[in-house]
């Protein structure tokens, strides 16, 4: 098929061709077993083929409840869903909306998406107002909030957007946080971009490492062992993830009904496993040993004594032994240079924020990974493009640590991993450009692009999607 013809079909501007109604039937009668194709040739078919699905859509929609529906009508019905949205056009906004209204479940989640993406959004406006702030879990709920964002920057009045300025500002929902946070910034609104700033400039520095993440665990088992000293005071080994491991051990006090003053012990439960095979690394024996005197034998009692586990040279907040663990400098309060103590430094080894615009770009590219709320206590490493040297980046989860060249993947520093391909490619007028980015999570990898607009001297997100993905 030709290139512009290959553009059309995939844009959705192929003009509808002309086409037997008995060929539109038997793609609609083979919906629970469908050929190759099928969808596309919907798709170019265009209003013809959704004048013949609309009726039967109708039927099923409004015959069968999800939950009494075999495995093969679900198929037929999924497929159904499909060809409707591929085929039907703005002006088919009603109809659909009279679609979803009788869908269930997966069905009306895609048309519900189709009526925020493509759909005219007036009509539906206020079913996506409500939609954005229902705080369900559920994952149907969840995609039409995120959809609805898509509708509301489609709108996008001034109600719409201080709606999504709002959401937000107070969701505590990382998917949505994420989407709203590149969506409105997509507007170039001023009141949303001050939004987004607000948001990212929020996360230069750290609490104090006691308050990063909750003591008192709701889970028994990650207490290890306890023990009461001659004063009647009670001491436990847990573990706990103040510096982003959820293994680490740590000894606390018991005061009160809570446990507190949590000192690093330099030891973590689990030990580096190879990767794809998910063996054991070398010295998996030795650590196993290890543990059992430690824990087991109770070999942690000894260090609750011992001054050197305190030992803070710097007083910078942060123990000498965390500060070998994490790269720093245990003589010097402030590392980095940059004014901010170790203790409080989220980005405790760049001292410097980005300059060019090329770090600048990849900051903003980075933002909807690190804004968007993961917990105090969850780091990030950052891979940059050969040759770069590393700068700081905001981030409203825990440390930011470059993994190269000061932070080396030995596996006890547990976080999220982000690996930036260079070069980044600007537009001619330099004014946007698209960044590559690799997201590491353990056994899976995704392939990220996004993309980067400068407003007003500042850069930012503006678009992001998956271009590859792979599960080790």
């Amino acid at each position: 098929m030709p290139f512009l013809v290959c553009a059309l079909v995939l844009f959705g501007r192929f003009p509808a061709q002309t086409v037997a109604t008995s060929e539109i039937d038997a793609v609609i009668a083979r919906a629970d077993s469908p050929r190759e194709g099928d969808s596309e040739k919907m798709a170019k078919w265009g209003d013809k083929a959704f004048e013949r699905l609309l009726p039967v859509a109708e039927r099923r929609f409004a015959a069968e409840g999800a939950s009494s529906e075999n495995q093969s009508a679900r198929a037929a019905l999924a497929n159904l869903t499909l060809y409707l949205c591929v085929s039907a056009s703005r002006a088919r906004t009603s109809e659909m909306t009279g679609l979803y209204r009788k869908a269930h479940n997966s069905e009306q989640v895609r048309l519900f998406q189709w009526m925020a993406e493509i759909g005219d959004v007036a009509p539906n406006r206020d079913l996506f107002d409500d939609a954005v702030w229902n705080g369900s879990e559920d994952p149907n709920t969840l995609s039409k909030r995120l959809s609805s964002v898509d509708a509301l920057c489609r709108a996008g009045d001034r109600a719409a957007l201080d709606a999504l300025t709002r959401v937000l500002l107070k969701t505590s929902n990382p998917d949505l946080e994420k989407k709203v946070f590149w969506k409105i910034a997509s507007t170039g609104d001023d009141a949303a971009l001050n939004a987004v700033r607000k948001l990212r400039d929020r996360g230069r520095t750290l609490p104090p490492l006691a308050e990063r993440s909750p003591l008192e665990l709701q889970n028994a088992k990650n207490v290890k062992s306890t023990t009461t000293d001659k004063s009647g005071r009670r001491w436990g080994l847990i573990e706990w993830d103040g510096l982003g491991a959820p293994d680490d051990l740590w000894i606390v006090k018991r005061e009160g009904n809570k446990w507190a003053d949590p000192v690093f012990t330099g030891v973590n439960t689990s030990w580096p496993r190879s990767l794809p095979s998910g063996t054991r690394a070398k010295g998996a024996e030795e650590h196993d040993a290890m543990m059992a005197s430690f824990v087991d034998k109770g070999g942690w009692k000894k260090l609750i004594d011992d001054p050197d586990t305190r030992v803070d040279t710097d007083g910078d907040g942060y123990t000498d032994l965390v500060e070998r663990w994490l790269g720093l400098d245990p003589a010097d309060p402030d590392t980095d240079g940059d004014g901010v103590p170790d203790g409080q430094d989220r980005n405790p080894l760049t001292g410097s924020p980005p300059q060019t615009d090329e770090e600048q770009a990849i900051s903003a590219a980075l933002s909807p990974f690190l804004i968007p709320g993961r917990g105090a206590s969850h780091n990030t490493m950052i891979e940059l493009p050969n040759g770069m040297k590393p700068f700081e980046l905001y981030s409203s989860s825990g440390l930011v640590l470059p993994r190269n060249p000061v932070i080396k993947p030995e596996g006890r520093l547990f976080g999220y991993w982000f690996s930036v391909a260079s070069p980044v490619a600007f537009s001619l007028d330099r004014g946007e450009a698209t960044v590559s980015v690799t997201e590491l999570g353990g056994y899976y990898s995704t392939g990220w692009q996004v993309r980067v607009r400068k407003f007003d001297g500042d850069w930012y997100a503006v678009d992001m999607k998956v271009v590859w993905g792979s599960v080790s």
